[in-house]
């Protein structure tokens, strides 16, 4: 979708998700989710049991070499709060055995270290979380490579093949090149994309 929502538009689809008993796919891309509708989402979740993917990904286009970015587009995005808030309300579900969703993508979302902390934490303490959460996409946010390399280790499980995608963030070359490295795919059984190092 390309329309943008208001907090009501959000609101009614985060009131469905609560009583539908079947969705498996959402996509609410490029429609303004924000923080605000980051959390009422969150909410919505831990009572559907069904929804296996989430795509709320390209909240407004970033320029990773701008410090300051247009304050519109910011507004749009769900940033560190509205992630760590997903990402708490997503180890309350599996808290009650009712985790279902494999796929999130938070893609252009403004999303920085302290966005993805609260992640590495529930993984590597969550093992259902860990278990049924085989994709993640990262694409185009603040994340800096020491954060990124945790966050991999965190998510890996050796007898699941995986996939994240962390293009666009903020990894320098050393970090880029470790994480693109076949070794460190093999040895953790997943599908890291990250950008070419700069030459």
């Amino acid at each position: 979708s390309a329309t943008r929502f208001d907090h009501q538009g959000v609101y009614e689809i985060a009131k469905m998700l609560e009583c539908n008993r079947s969705i498996e796919f959402l996509m609410l891309t490029n429609v303004g989710v924000g923080k605000t509708g980051a959390i009422t989402l969150g909410k919505s979740l831990k009572k559907n049991t069904t929804l296996k993917t989430l795509h709320i990904g390209h909240q407004a286009f970033i320029n990773m070499n701008q410090e300051d970015n247009d304050v519109s587009c910011r507004h749009w995005q769900i940033g560190n709060d509205g992630a760590s808030a997903l990402w708490s309300f997503c180890c309350v579900l599996t808290d009650q055995h009712q985790f279902s969703l494999r796929e999130i993508d938070l893609s252009c979302n403004g999303i920085g270290d302290q966005g993805i902390l609260p992640l590495i934490e529930y993984l590597a303490t969550n093992e259902k979380l860990r278990n049924t959460l085989v994709s993640l996409n990262l694409n185009n946010n603040k994340i800096t490579g020491e954060i990124a390399k945790e966050l991999v280790l965190c998510f890996s499980v050796p007898s699941i093949r995986k996939y994240i995608c962390l293009k666009r963030n903020r990894i320098v070359n050393e970090d880029r090149a470790l994480l693109r490295s076949k070794e460190k795919s093999d040895e953790l059984n997943m599908h890291i994309i990250v950008d070419a190092p700069v030459i």
